[in-house]
């Protein structure tokens, strides 16, 4: 009878691994699958397959292996448990996460942060049971950590840690998710947790029998091992099973076959834009981790362009007011889908927006040229949203920042963090008086500081300096050389900027860096650091109108000041603190002043 549970045990783990692997190859062959937060997906199925095999390797196979070799396997097979389970915690985490802060795009950095957090835990707990020698075959005859051994007390560690944080994080994030992707997020939840009592009850008893070794069966043990043989094929069934997968991949399919890409008029039929007047922009079927995040963001920005419009389309006189509640009824937005039926699904009741110094910035509109009207009709336009649909979201800056442009490349909005909103609406008077008294300022002009609910997101809106013109070259000048300050693509950095020429008259170099000084002077004294002095130069002669441009230039150039919100704090002189410590080389973070000398000296030198 054993041998009938040990070759159950087998079967389970080869077809696990088989169906999993079936899932890497779909993943490798269909990209989105792979993209933030589907990595950590991918890599659990890598180390469930290692994990698998250990299933494999039952008694008839294990009594061929030396010893020794039977422990170097169990090392690697626990390895893989450990990390699987972190990186299921933090796939539940980084839902939760993305569910409270929606267009927080710092993949890269939390993705490292997982990383690190995951292979440190997974090391140590396996050094342990390293150090005490307890890798070896186990109680059903497969090589993991071995049979009544005090290793079990390591193994498990994910069952009371794990566990716990996966089933609390994965409850929040299905009470934070609006109806739009409850069942989406349910079923990610249900399948990581139905993952994890798998992998739980398969070890749960291996435990037990330390303590009560005839309380705990052979069949018992072997049963316990099977449904452990089955976590592979739930991890990857849960995202086998869907039809927008099969869709992707008959898509995929007869792409490969045909060698062409698929026609606009198919890309139509499958339900993006089958008229535009009409469109529905923002489907509510999710069929992957990558798309639900890019959805959430893309949503979000959505949400604030009609919010704003309605406070824009029917802006009242406010005096002396510091904060205004910004909000519509259901009633308000089913009369803008009159004229608007591109906004179609795009109502939440719970939208709050907080726009912060109303006054103060609509003087400043004003003085900029952008009237309520302008401003309005700029950010309703269809264009827009179907510019945040076609954009894909997941790139991750260093600041998790995320930027929109808007479709006539006249304002963009710039999500910011809490402590650069409140710094920048302390020294709100100093920035609009220096404005009043410095009309040809280089300082990019913000016209309103906001902050939206329920996603807790402050953010800005800006005159976009650099308009939207092809064969433009982009710098993002910072005042020092290192590696990471070459830029790539559309956007140069420092050290390209040294590598170019500019024909500029003596005196209209030396006025424009005059005007250069008197802005960083006014940042310095605002405690500011981390700010850019933007360049755009174009070779190409034609009529613009800004009043960032500087005349007496070949073609055209346009100069201004962006990233004015980071204060240096506590924090940032801990950042700079640590960062010395390590490297002596030029940093971003340094204090106001030297932050002052040294971009202007750059400029001095360089411009």
């Amino acid at each position: 009878m054993a041998i009938n549970y040990e070759l159950g045990v087998a079967i389970l783990g080869s077809i696990s691994i088989i169906v999993t692997i079936i899932f890497v190859i779909i993943s490798f062959l269909i990209d989105q699958l792979r993209k933030h937060p589907g990595k950590l997906v991918f890599y659990q199925c890598i180390l469930q397959i290692i994990y698998d095999l250990h299933f494999v390797l039952v008694d008839s196979f294990y009594m061929k292996i030396p010893s020794s070799l039977c422990q170097y396997f169990g090392f690697v097979f626990t390895f893989c448990y450990f990390l699987a389970w972190n990186y299921n915690t933090c796939l539940a985490l980084e839902i939760y996460f993305k569910l409270k802060e929606t267009t927080n795009t710092s993949y890269k950095k939390r993705n490292k942060m997982y990383h690190i957090i995951s292979w440190t835990v997974a090391l140590a707990l396996n050094s342990i049971i390293a150090v005490v020698k307890n890798f070896g075959p186990t109680s059903y005859g497969t090589c993991f950590v071995a049979k009544q051994t005090y290793g079990h007390f390591v193994e498990i560690f994910p069952v009371v840690i794990n566990f716990p944080l996966l089933v609390t994080f994965s409850i929040f994030s299905i009470k934070e998710v609006t109806k739009t992707y409850e069942s989406f997020v349910v079923s990610v939840a249900v399948s990581n947790m139905v993952l994890s009592l798998t992998l739980t009850i398969s070890n749960i008893f291996s435990f037990i029998i330390i303590f009560d070794e005839d309380s705990v069966t052979s069949s018992d043990l072997h049963i316990g091992a099977m449904i452990g043989a089955c976590s592979g094929l739930t991890l990857s069934c849960s995202r086998l099973f869907s039809k927008s997968l099969y869709k992707k991949i008959r898509k995929l399919v007869r792409k490969k076959r045909n060698h062409i890409n698929i026609s606009l008029q198919e890309y139509m039929q499958e339900g993006f834009f089958q008229d535009e007047s009409s469109a529905d922009i923002f489907r509510s079927t999710i069929w992957n981790l990558n798309e639900f995040f890019e959805n959430l963001t893309k949503k979000t920005i959505a949400e604030i362009l009609i919010t704003l419009y309605l406070r824009y389309a029917n802006e009242a006189e406010v005096m002396h007011i510091k904060k205004l509640m910004i909000s519509y009824s259901k009633e308000k937005y089913d009369s803008l889908l009159e004229y608007f039926p591109y906004i179609n699904h795009l109502y939440n009741p719970s939208c709050l927006i907080i726009e912060y110094n109303p006054d103060i910035f609509a003087e400043i509109r004003n003085n900029t040229g952008f009237d309520s009207t302008s401003l309005s009709q700029t950010l309703i336009q269809l264009e827009n949203f179907t510019n945040i649909k076609a954009e894909g979201t997941n790139k991750g800056g260093k600041s998790g920042s995320f930027f929109f442009t808007t479709s006539d490349g006249n304002i963009i909005m710039k999500t910011i963090r809490r402590e650069e909103r409140k710094n920048f609406i302390n020294n709100m008077l100093k920035y609009y008086g220096y404005h009043v008294l410095h009309h040809d300022s280089r300082l990019v002009r913000v016209l309103g500081v906001f902050k939206v609910f329920p996603s807790n997101l402050d953010f800005v809106i800006m005159e976009n300096i650099i308009p939207k013109v092809e064969k433009i070259v982009v710098y993002d000048i910072k005042g020092y050389i290192s590696e990471n300050r070459t830029g790539e693509k559309m956007v140069k950095k420092d050290t390209d900027f040294i590598e170019s020429s500019f024909n500029m008259n003596t005196q209209v170099k030396n006025e424009l860096i005059k005007v250069l000084e008197e802005d960083m002077i006014l940042l310095r004294y605002m405690s500011v650091m981390d700010y850019s002095v933007l360049i755009g130069h174009c070779q190409d002669v034609m009529k613009i109108t800004s009043r960032y441009l500087v005349n007496g230039h070949d073609g055209f150039l346009l100069v201004g000041i962006i990233d004015i919100f980071q204060e240096y704090n506590f924090r940032k002189n801990c950042e700079h603190k640590v960062r010395r410590f390590f490297t002596r080389k030029d940093i971003s973070c340094i204090d106001p002043d030297a932050y002052y000398r040294r971009l202007f000296d750059f400029l001095v030198k360089h411009l």
